[in-house]
């Protein structure tokens, strides 16, 4: 009996969903086009930002063979991760969701991920140099950090002045 009883509500849902998805699709074809279209977003230049990214990733490159195989593998793959990203974040819709986009948040984005290319860049200079177990390279500490709280501090600050607050 509760075979029959599962049955049947089964047998009704399906035919009341279909029912009603017709409905639906019946009233919204029947509206009437908007007369214009809607906020059409433009996607952001960032091609200077990616051009300076492929100038690093170049000159990461050709110091590759005299830096550690485990390092230039490491490096060359964030670098490429942050290519992607950055041509991602060009791109509209990955922002299509904000309130009010205007890509002030994606530039910012864009140029952090820029200054940690520059940054790794330089890093892979100094071990390139030999100067990774030197005074410099520990003096130089310091300077990364800020180097690294500087692109959070454009990274949030762009966000809020896109309006995320």
């Amino acid at each position: 009996m509760s075979v029959l009883l599962i049955g049947g509500v089964t047998v009704v849902l399906a035919i009341g969903y279909v029912v009603a998805r017709r409905e639906y699709e019946l009233e919204d074809i029947s509206r009437e086009a908007p007369e214009k279209p809607g906020k059409s977003i433009e996607p952001p230049r960032f091609g200077k930002y990616l051009v300076a990214q492929l100038v690093l990733a170049f000159l990461l490159l050709l110091m590759s063979p005299k830096l550690p195989r485990g390092m230039a593998i490491v490096l060359g793959s964030m670098m490429a991760l942050f290519m992607g990203l950055t041509l991602l974040a060009s791109r509209p819709f990955v922002f299509q969701l904000a309130p009010k986009f205007s890509g002030i948040m994606a530039r910012g984005f864009t140029k952090a991920l820029t200054i940690f290319s520059a940054l790794l860049t330089f890093g892979a200079f100094l071990v390139w140099m030999g100067f990774d177990n030197d005074i410099l390279g520990i003096l130089l500490i310091p300077i990364f950090l800020l180097v690294i709280f500087y692109a959070a501090y454009v990274m949030l600050t762009s966000a809020y002045e896109e309006g995320y607050y």
